[in-house]
């Protein structure tokens, strides 16, 4: 039945305008020719940026049609399917006649499209910043039980909309780049916590759900599917939806590996209530229950977990070597059971493990070469 939902709902995007089962050249070709004259545009931006002369903007404020806006959605189609079919799964059976759904950052509307194609019952609003993507949604659906409205939520403007019962939003929110990789893969939840990304993380995200909380009624729920990398994210983020008057369910929030990259569903109630410990919110990382498997890549604190966590490892080779500025890291190759991994960990506090198979394994060995 889940495959099924999937499938329909894989369709139904497809129908939208999303494509999916294509290479990342081919959109990147597809989306140059829908935007041939905004990739100028962009490059000029780029440039403009670069000598400090100008102030970046998302590639997604230059789309200039729906068609682009979704070439766009794309690059990210199985992530998006995942995160939609894991969100809806979940608030399905919250859908009686009357309730109110939001979804924040619904960009061109697919996922409220279908929230309120599939139930009529139920009032669905699409809520996005930026105004060409509410003008794409609207013109892309049109139905009596769904609306679309500009709303900036991560700035100081108050809802525009009556309090919802749920809110959603699948990768509503675009965090900050950081570099200083020197605490990242501690799992020691104090350390990341006094850390000034951590600090400055919590500052960059509660605004976001300071606003969700006044945009939901109280008890009611907000399932969230974030880019994350680290749980460092999610001490920071927990810690700004308490803030806001959020109570983080740890127990129905799960960790989701898609196309190699990781994603993290986070799921919260609209009550204030004991924040969850660290240990409760490390625990949910270390029971991230992703069967390992040949092709599989995680990096930082997750690529620490992961190879703790593999049975049976021996480590058949390694190499000590010296990085930039001084540092150094030890590469390591092994097995652990019918798989194998070269792990990598250097004094800056990075790290990452690649899941191999056996035979690249000998391939390597019989190299001579460790990575």
């Amino acid at each position: 039945m889940a495959d099924n939902l999937k499938d329909q709902m894989k369709s139904f995007f497809t129908d939208f305008g999303i494509i999916f089962d294509k290479d990342q050249e081919y959109l990147d070709r597809l989306l140059r020719h829908q935007m041939r004259n905004a990739c100028r545009k962009i490059d000029h931006m780029h440039a403009k940026v670069d000598e400090g002369q100008a102030e970046f903007r998302s590639n997604w404020a230059w789309t200039p049609t729906a068609r682009a806006s979704n070439v766009l959605i794309s690059f990210w189609a199985d992530a998006f399917l995942r995160g939609s079919h894991e969100v809806y799964s979940a608030i399905k059976p919250l859908l009686k006649p009357g309730v109110r759904i939001a979804d924040m950052g619904c960009f061109t509307g697919a996922l409220a499209a279908w929230l309120a194609t599939n139930h009529p019952e139920c009032k669905v609003f699409g809520i996005d910043g930026n105004p060409k993507a509410i003008e794409f949604a609207r013109e892309l659906t049109n139905l009596p039980n769904a609306s679309f409205v500009q709303w900036d939520y991560a700035g100081d403007t108050a809802a525009p909309i009556e309090a919802c019962d749920i809110l959603v939003s699948t990768l509503g929110i675009e965090f900050c780049v950081d570099d200083d990789f020197s605490w990242k893969c501690s799992l020691d939840t104090k350390k990341l916590r006094e850390s000034e990304f951590c600090r400055r993380r919590t500052a960059e995200v509660l605004p976001y759900f300071t606003r969700w909380r006044e945009a939901c009624k109280p008890d009611g729920q907000l399932l969230a599917v974030l880019r994350v990398k680290n749980i460092d994210h999610d001490l920071s983020i927990v810690e700004a939806a308490h803030r806001a008057g959020w109570t983080f369910d740890t127990a129905r929030s799960a960790l989701l590996l898609i196309g190699g990259r990781l994603f993290r569903l986070m799921r919260f109630a609209a009550r204030e209530s004991q924040q969850p410990s660290d240990a409760e919110i490390m625990a949910s990382w270390q029971n991230q229950n992703v069967p390992p498997q040949a092709g599989q890549f995680f990096d930082f604190v997750l690529a620490v977990v992961v190879y703790e966590s593999l049975a049976d490892k021996c480590v058949l080779v390694s190499d000590d070597r010296r990085i930039q500025d001084g540092h150094a890291e030890r590469v390591s190759v092994g097995i652990a059971g019918d798989i194998g991994f070269i792990f990598e960990r250097s004094t800056t506090g990075y790290a990452e493990l690649k899941l191999i198979s056996l035979s690249q394994v000998n391939a390597l060995l019989r190299s001579g070469i460790a990575a």
